[in-house]
């Protein structure tokens, strides 16, 4: 869904962690707003959005995912607002 709408998305990390079997990323996500979204006709605007990941590694395998992502700043980037 995100590269729909987002084709020349790029990610950019901020910060990373890691304690025990999990491993934490803060990243910067940047685009051009291409496509559909959300259904939400593309603008042409670039945009970013932030978000933090967070991974459980199990036998060597992921074996969990979390993520927080601030999608209100996003939506509100491609329809106009902030």
């Amino acid at each position: 869904m995100v590269r729909t709408g987002f084709p020349d998305i790029q990610v950019r990390e901020e910060l990373s962690i890691a304690s025990g079997d999990t491993v934490g990323v803060l990243a910067c996500w940047r685009g051009t707003h291409s496509g559909s979204f959300f259904g939400i006709e593309p603008t042409g605007r670039a945009v970013e959005m932030r978000g933090i990941v967070l991974w459980r590694v199990a036998e060597g395998q992921l074996a969990e995912r979390w993520a927080v992502l601030d999608y209100d700043a996003l939506l509100g980037a491609i329809s106009g607002g902030s």
